[in-house]
């Protein structure tokens, strides 16, 4: 029995090993959501123009960047000076 015992823990460690190293997988693959409140004002409006001048839509602006409106974007838009190129309706403060 204590043979038979020697014998099979090789196979044991083999399935231990195996498991530890999936857990340690997938511990490295979580990655902590930073949240939209975390991050500050400036790198907020950063990333707002950023990707406004990388295509994005305005939409697509506002609900990533976490701003409580469109004109909220138009707004940072405006405090840096972006020229803006694309405008699919009436875009807040412009008349015409």
């Amino acid at each position: 029995e204590v043979l038979a015992m020697f014998g099979a823990l090789p196979e044991e460690v083999a399935v231990l090993r195996k498991s530890s190293d999936k857990i340690i997988r997938l511990q490295q693959s979580i990655s902590i959501p930073i949240s939209k409140k975390s991050m500050s004002k400036t790198e907020r409006d950063k990333k707002i123009v950023d990707m406004y001048n990388n295509g994005y839509s305005i939409r697509d602006i506002w609900k990533e960047s976490g701003v409580q409106s469109k004109s909220t974007v138009y707004s940072v838009l405006n405090k840096y000076k972006v020229q803006l190129n694309r405008t699919p309706g009436r875009v807040p403060g412009i008349r015409k």
